[in-house]
């Protein structure tokens, strides 16, 4: 797991993501906004991470549209309820 330090402190990516969710509530984010908006290297660190989180209470992860993408398409995006 690749860890940083904020204010002192060593959080996780997956702490990351959950509060750039919660920080963005009730927008509906793909996989690669997330990536770009934590600065991370690979959407692979995201992926998993946001599959997991989807499941749990609080958050839900289904196909439709990304409010940051420029793109119409339907992907997976997950988003704070």
């Amino acid at each position: 797991m690749i860890y940083n330090h904020l204010d002192g402190q060593t959080v996780t990516i997956p702490e990351k993501i959950f509060v750039f969710l919660i920080d963005h509530k009730p927008d509906c984010l793909c996989d690669d906004c997330i990536q770009k908006g934590l600065s991370l290297k690979r959407r692979q660190e995201v992926a998993p991470i946001t599959k997991t989180v989807g499941l749990s209470a609080g958050f839900a992860r289904n196909p439709g549209a990304c409010v940051s993408s420029h793109s119409s398409r339907t992907k997976l995006v997950i988003h704070a309820i």
